[in-house]
């Protein structure tokens, strides 16, 4: 199916409500933002996160990565910035290294997600960004697609941590 940069996907990245609900909140890089950075946002879908950081900030690039194809191949058709780009790949292979790793809900879909964050936090030279569920443990299957949530403990495990509750989805930087 063609990519229509007018869908309802475009709506939804425009209006501020919806933008929150991904979970990225910029002020958490305050410091960082002064300076050029790189971006590397790992189950990127397609690039929605790379329109909300262009909105704020211009001394960036960002990467994008999902293992979907199809999606890649949507966010190069709309994206066609130079400070981007966007390829196939799987969180378990090795990854580019940037300033700031962004990961959002994809480990909750996992069945090895520790591995997936060690491999995030290789990557990572400043900060590692994880929206995640967190609180009571709990790993459950919903049409055939894995969903969990992870303890604090849990999250701690793989590093040190701040996590920032939210509603169904908690913030956690590493770095």
């Amino acid at each position: 199916m063609p990519f229509d940069q007018s869908g309802p996907w475009r709506r939804w990245i425009a209006d501020p409500d919806k933008i929150r609900n991904i979970g990225i909140n910029l002020t958490h890089f305050k410091g960082l933002l002064e300076e050029r950075f790189t971006f590397l946002d790992v189950g990127c879908n397609r690039g929605y996160v790379y329109d909300l950081i262009a909105r704020e900030l211009k001394q960036f690039y960002y990467t994008g990565i999902d293992i979907n194809p199809d999606l890649i191949e949507d966010a190069k058709k709309f994206h066609k910035q130079l400070n981007c780009e966007f390829e196939v790949g799987d969180i378990y292979d090795k990854l580019p290294k940037a300033d700031i790793v962004l990961c959002s809900r994809l480990i909750i879909h996992l069945d090895d997600p520790k591995s997936a964050v060690e491999g995030l936090l290789r990557a990572a030279q400043r900060k590692l960004v994880l929206f995640v569920g967190v609180g009571k443990e709990k790993r459950e299957a919903h049409d055939g697609e894995l969903f969990r949530r992870f303890s604090e403990k849990t999250v701690r495990s793989w590093g040190d941590c701040e996590i920032i509750k939210g509603g169904s989805y908690s913030t956690v930087i590493y770095g």
